[in-house]
């Protein structure tokens, strides 16, 4: 009988459709079931490595990477409304604080009280280490444990702060006596908007050291890191738009009108007359324009300015100029008159320092156009003599204001963000106006889906009311939203597809490459050498297969992404020959493994190339992809019982971050401990040769010594292995 000896394994898992195709060479080097291993590019298959618990997770977390260097990592745990952070395998955790005595009373909460103020907050969760006596506190033990406290205040006001708290479903009876030392450390988290439903809903994109983060319901975010122990969470403050289109019905005007207790007399300068940034008030519309969900957003109130001219030089030796000038938008003229003098045109931005324009030495009539906000001209003159005129012909004025309040369709509370322009000095009310424009980001009109960096501008892309928009920053200026006609203003695109199909991803590549519901497209400036500006932007499709919406990982060459229904896994690439991205069906071999769908996608790049997609059944699944090779190879992954009881060992998500020179996976994954339900972030590494790597799922390791022998103990959280001793040392269960 004839026997085949398989020497490769590199084409993964095979579907069942493919059973007796012998005319296909992938045929020969694949499996039918590949569970837990992992195909290598050279063709071998090795199991993959156990997991070791990190800490319990706060319920079914979503896992965010910080990658600042490749020795600067960190991971973000993202739950219900909280953020905690993961280094080198363990929480990040404050500086510890040295304990002066715990107190012990039968049916009692157990007592803390530290030397210093501690500064926690109730429902904060701590660890204990180095206690003597009451050793039922520290962390590492049977079982690892973390305390949720409650802070108790001084009966005497103490303006250093409270010293002491209570351990939350803690009995005095359950501890042995205190003896002394002991250190606390608090495990550090932020507060966050993002309940549970909306976790697998984010997308984020890291610039140094700052997170901007997007969800459709919520404002853009920044996470920004300080310190270790120091991050923020804001609302991204971006400035100057963007805004909806202009408003095109002249009968709809709005007009601004101070409070009373601002100062409602409009700011006077050689520019005109204005009101200042922060002057509060109402704005009115002879229109039903305005809605209780507009509160928060800004709108551009747009008016014509008089003639601004100035024809006093600033002085006569063409040095730096010292007044003020005067302030312009739009198109101005410059007229010179010579007679044995020269003139120099200035220019400066909001209170910067003067530069020189240009130089004029005959008679000229000089006219130009000025696309930036708050900006100055001047002039000077070399000597007595001559005479100019600078003149600025129907400017136009932009004002920004922030609804704060909402009183009726007609009449909202503003705030003064960027000037607004008065009629006179001695008015009281701002220029009626039907040049507006409503904020394109709003509570009413939604919240961008997707972010992304791309050619030095910060994208946003896909609202409720605009899902097929894509909005640009400024170049190098990533929360200036100034639309402009200069190569560096901000940017707006609309797709316009007959499909009005919602943008679901964006990935940088040599060009943007976007994803719709149902096409693919490039951003292009229309030349590879050209970076895009408003003038050259330009969207052009690649392919209709259509977008699922889960954010695509850049793989090697290629960018992996899902088609349209979440079923096939397609590898999109830029082809010299055609001058176009082409997608190739990358689970065409595989079909089955996507019976359910994906939930999330990321990228290892070492010990080899390895994508890891989150099923939305629990299973995790791994795709070896080597394209020199010609390698596309998936496999399975399961853990705990999962075949066994459908409830337990489901993986929710994964990442992946650099430590200590190796490519780690950080993952969730629900466990179900005796009869409890619990949520583990546990922790993989990957490496060849496999040395000294658990192959137990959520293990715990212990280090033992005894006759200068070293022994490691692996004791697992998922399946029993019962307790015991090596010489002094107790090894168990831990749960």
């Amino acid at each position: 009988m004839a026997r085949w000896v398989r020497t490769s394994f590199n084409a993964g898992k095979l579907s069942s459709f493919l059973d007796g195709r012998v005319d296909i060479a992938k045929y020969y080097n694949g499996c039918s079931v590949l569970i837990n291993s992992i195909p290598m590019p050279e063709g071998g298959v090795f199991k993959r490595p156990g997991t070791i618990f990190v800490a319990k997770a706060l319920g079914a977390s979503r896992l965010i990477p910080f990658e600042f260097s490749a020795n600067d990592t960190v991971v973000l745990e993202f739950s219900d409304q909280k953020i905690r952070f993961f280094s080198n395998g363990d929480r990040v955790l404050t500086d510890s604080l040295e304990i002066s005595s715990i107190s012990l009373s039968s049916g009692l909460p157990v007592v803390v009280e530290t030397l210093s103020p501690h500064g926690y907050s109730t429902g904060d969760t701590v660890r204990f280490h180095s206690v003597s006596g009451t050793i039922e506190l520290n962390y590492i033990g049977s079982p690892l444990r973390e305390w949720t406290i409650t802070v108790i205040e001084d009966d005497e006001e103490n303006s250093s702060g409270s010293t002491r708290f209570s351990l939350d479903g803690t009995d005095g009876d359950d501890f042995t006596a205190y003896d002394s030392g002991g250190y606390v450390q608090k495990i550090y988290e932020l507060n966050s908007p993002y309940e549970e439903d909306d976790l697998f809903r984010l997308c984020y994109i890291q610039s140094a050291d700052v997170i901007y983060i997007t969800h459709r319901d919520y404002p853009p975010k920044v996470l920004s890191r300080k310190s270790a122990v120091e991050w923020t969470l804001e609302d991204f403050n971006y400035k100057n738009g963007p805004f909806l289109a202009d408003n095109t019905d002249e009968s709809i005007t709005v007009q601004f009108s101070p409070s009373a207790d601002s100062d409602s007399e409009p700011a006077a300068s050689a520019s005109g007359y204005y009101f200042p940034e922060g002057t509060t008030g109402t704005l009115t519309s002879t229109g039903d324009i305005f809605n209780k969900n507009h509160v928060g957003s800004i709108w551009l109130i747009r008016n014509v300015r008089l003639d601004n001219v100035l024809t006093t030089p600033d002085n006569n030796t063409n040095s730096m100029p010292t007044g003020e000038g005067i302030r312009i938008k739009g198109r101005f003229t410059f007229e010179v008159l010579v007679s044995s003098n020269s003139f120099k045109l200035w220019r400066r931005i909001q209170s910067g320092v003067w530069q020189e324009v240009r130089t004029f030495s005959a008679n000229t009539a000089y006219t130009s156009e000025e696309t930036e906000e708050n900006v100055y001209y001047t002039f000077t003159r070399s000597s007595t003599g001559g005479s100019a005129t600078l003149t600025a012909k129907n400017q136009i004025c932009n004002g920004i204001v922030r609804i704060t309040d909402f009183t009726d369709f007609r009449t909202v509370s503003v705030e003064v963000v960027s000037p607004v322009h008065a009629a006179t000095s001695g008015g009281t009310d701002g220029i009626a106006t039907s040049m507006w424009a409503e904020g394109a980001w709003n509570n009413y009109r939604g919240w961008p889906s997707l972010v992304n960096i791309f050619e030095g501008r910060l994208w946003f892309a896909a609202t409720a009311y605009n899902p097929q928009t894509l909005w640009a920053s400024r170049s190098g200026d990533y929360d200036d939203f100034q639309e402009g006609i200069a190569d560096d203003d901000a940017i707006v695109l609309e797709i316009e597809d007959s499909d009005l199909s919602e943008i679901v991803w964006m990935a940088p590549d040599e060009e943007l490459i976007i994803g719709t519901m149902s096409k693919e497209y490039r951003i292009t400036s229309g030349s590879s050498d050209d970076p895009i500006t408003p003038s050259n932007m330009q969207a052009r499709l690649q392919s209709s297969y259509g977008s699922y919406p889960i954010q695509p990982v850049r793989c090697q060459n290629s960018i992996l992404f899902f088609q349209r229904g979440g079923r096939i896994a397609r590898l999109m690439r830029f082809n010299e020959a055609s001058y176009r991205y082409e997608s190739e069906n990358a689970s065409i071999l595989s079909r089955e493994l996507f019976e359910s769908l994906p939930v999330q996608m990321v990228y290892q790049r070492s010990p080899f190339s390895i994508v890891w997609i989150v099923r939305s059944d629990g299973a995790l699944v791994s795709l070896t992809y080597d394209p020199r090779e010609e390698v596309v190879a998936w496999a399975e992954h399961i853990t705990g019982g999962y075949s066994v009881y459908p409830e337990s060992g489901k993986f929710i998500s994964v990442a992946v971050v650099q430590e200590n020179g190796a490519d780690v996976l950080y993952l969730t994954v629900r466990r179900t401990i005796g009869t409890e339900t619990v949520y583990y972030i546990e922790r993989m590494i990957l490496q060849i040769p496999n040395t000294n790597q658990p192959y137990t799922d959520s293990s715990l390791v212990y280090s033992v010594q005894q006759e200068e022998k070293k022994r490691v103990v692996w004791a697992s959280d998922t399946v029993l292995y019962g307790s015991g001793t090596y010489g002094t040392y107790q090894y168990g269960v831990i749960y």
